[in-house]
């Protein structure tokens, strides 16, 4: 099998070759030499098991007319793979010509291995387009030493920082998987409530773009895909098909309550984690599970505004050691404000603290109406 190929030499001596190739080409001369250990210890191959959630995605994404694939499959071959130049004459960087790979049928025989890109290929194998070609980087590896060699240092580039990966999602349009589509809105609700002058966490959300900031992104970001996985947003999702339209309910519900938290506790709203666990990720968190209580409980003739929620938030405001003082969650073990922190177990149990008290003041309120 023959491609058309581009060959440059590296200032190590190393030379490295760029093609074109149809998934079905590289399965023809490429294997995916799988981790594993024998009966006694040895190792072999390199690559980790196939994921089959992750392949699933990419394949969804790729069966899209819109579907574009920049990213490069890299190969490692072995010294049974030829170059063979164009002609005599070498450009500046680069050579053309035809790299040469035998075709073998055994598959354990193969002069390919895939050193990085194993999902994406064999997404693209099971996609609904039967010729989706790709860019491929290969290189000559003698052994499987150097093969693991080369993995390893392609995977242990240093990725983008999330946080600039998520200030970029909101700006990215076409069809996204699934997860990474929640991920964008989140983002981007995030990006509008921090962008939006007339919003009440204007310029308060801290971003690789706006480092003043005193509440962390990813806390923002979570409180969205909590409320969209069975909160407040969750609910709205039914009453509102349209995107957009949801979108901008979902910016105006949060800063609506976000406007009576400032009120409520002012001092407390204004300083950062390190002093205050209202912007901690622990106090984010659990708010946003006060806010969707407080939204799916009101009454239908409730209009949400922020004395509405404010008025809720008076049933939990004595309780509250955002700044200093002491969390009585528990009679026999109280802890105090700065113990809190952004782990699961703490994140449950100040919720908890908050439902109990807004679920006593639920009922409160229903004895009240019963009198009436």
């Amino acid at each position: 099998m023959r491609f058309n190929a581009l060959r440059i030499t590296q200032p190590s001596g190393k030379q490295v070759y760029a093609f074109a190739a149809t998934a079905d080409e590289l399965m023809q001369v490429t294997s995916v030499p799988r981790i594993s250990r024998d009966g006694e210890g040895a190792l072999f191959g390199y690559q980790r098991p196939e994921v089959t959630s992750h392949i699933l995605e990419i394949r969804r994404y790729l069966d899209g007319n819109e579907a574009v694939l920049p990213n490069t499959i890299v190969v490692a071959f072995d010294e049974r793979v030829k170059f063979i130049p164009a002609d005599a004459s070498h450009g500046n960087l680069s050579e053309y010509g035809t790299l040469d790979v035998p075709e073998i049928t055994d598959v354990c025989a193969h002069p390919g291995f895939v050193v990085d890109g194993q999902q994406r290929l064999a997404a693209i194998a099971s996609c609904r387009h039967e010729c989706f070609p790709v860019f491929v980087t290969a290189m000559i590896a003698t052994s499987t030493e150097e093969q693991r060699e080369q993995f390893v240092l392609v995977n242990r580039t240093k990725p983008l920082p999330q946080g600039l990966i998520f200030e970029l999602l909101p700006e990215i349009a076409g069809v996204l998987p699934t997860t990474l589509a929640r991920q964008q809105f989140a983002a981007t609700v995030t990006t509008r409530l921090n962008l939006d002058a007339s919003s009440s966490l204007s310029k308060q959300i801290k971003t690789p773009t706006c480092p003043q900031g005193v509440i962390k992104d990813n806390s923002i970001r979570r409180l969205v895909l909590n409320s969209l996985s069975d909160g407040a947003l969750y609910t709205m999702a039914f009453d509102i098909r349209d995107d957009d339209q949801l979108l901008q309910a979902a910016v105006e519900m949060i800063s609506t309550f976000w406007t009576a938290v400032r009120v409520a506790f002012n001092h407390a709203s204004e300083l950062p984690p390190n002093r205050s666990r209202l912007t901690h990720g622990v106090g984010i968190a659990a708010l946003g599970y006060v806010m969707d209580h407080i939204y799916i409980t009101r009454s239908k003739y409730d209009e949400w505004t922020p004395e509405l929620v404010q008025e809720w938030l008076e049933t939990i405001k004595p309780y509250c050691a955002w700044t200093e003082g002491t969390w009585h969650f528990t009679s026999s073990l109280p802890r105090k404000w700065n113990e809190l922190q952004n782990i699961d177990r703490d994140i449950r149990q100040l919720t908890n603290y908050f439902k109990r008290l807004l679920e006593e003041e639920k009922r409160r309120k229903a004895g009240q109406l019963m009198l009436v």
